[in-house]
């Protein structure tokens, strides 16, 4: 019980994380994005990103020439939000 006390706010946090990456899990990119219309990335990622057409957000967090940056500005264009 008192270990549950002390880590409380730590298991609350992975909660939270765990229930983001299962709505990122969710959320299918289109396999016909336009990847030239995602403002932010560089040629090289736009080439990498048409190559390797991802599937999902949680696909591209693997992808080792994306940062946070880029999966942000590719979650922009799929949500239709505006930067």
């Amino acid at each position: 019980m008192a270990i549950t006390g002390r880590y409380s706010a730590h298991l609350f946090r992975q909660e939270a994380d765990l229930r983001v990456f299962m709505e990122d899990e969710a959320l299918v990119l289109d396999p016909q994005m336009d990847y030239h219309a995602v403002t932010g990335l560089s040629s090289e990622v736009r080439e990498r990103l048409f190559a390797v057409r991802p599937t999902t957000i949680v696909d591209s967090f693997f992808l080792p020439f994306l940062s946070s940056t880029n999966l942000y500005a590719i979650r922009v264009l799929r949500n239709g939000w505006k930067a």
